[in-house]
């Protein structure tokens, strides 16, 4: 039987339509390393677990469960939710008009690594 966590790698793959050598270009992996995946004679795409994630926009979580878990939120980011929530309505859409100002602003193609990125990182 094949490795869970590789199926659904493979799943990942044929859902979003990237074809592999696009992945191991994109991850830096050998064309040999993930036919070791998938020929279950490596499973060094445990050690890449984040990266993978990252990739794919899902959680590690879900990648070795198959259970939907949310990205660990940054301080930064629980502080800017928490703040948000203590603004009433009319602020909370002030402020997202501003953020979505913001992201017009972002080169077309670019998008943040993981959900934790700091803003450098997209503008």
């Amino acid at each position: 039987m094949t490795d869970p966590v590789f199926l659904r790698i493979e799943k990942l793959l044929k859902d979003k339509d990237i074809p592999q050598r696009q992945f191991d270009a994109d991850l830096g992996l050998s064309r040999s390393t993930y036919s070791n995946w998938k020929q279950k004679k490596s499973r060094s795409y445990l050690k890449h677990i984040e990266e993978i994630a990252e990739y794919f926009k899902v959680s590690p979580a879900y990648l070795m469960s198959g259970e939907d878990g949310e990205w660990p939120r940054s301080v930064l980011e629980d502080e800017l939710l928490y703040c948000f929530r203590m603004l009433n309505p009319a602020r909370q859409e002030a402020v997202m008009g501003v953020v979505k100002a913001l992201l017009t602003e972002i080169p077309s193609g670019t998008t943040p690594t993981s959900p934790s990125s700091s803003p450098e990182a997209v503008f």
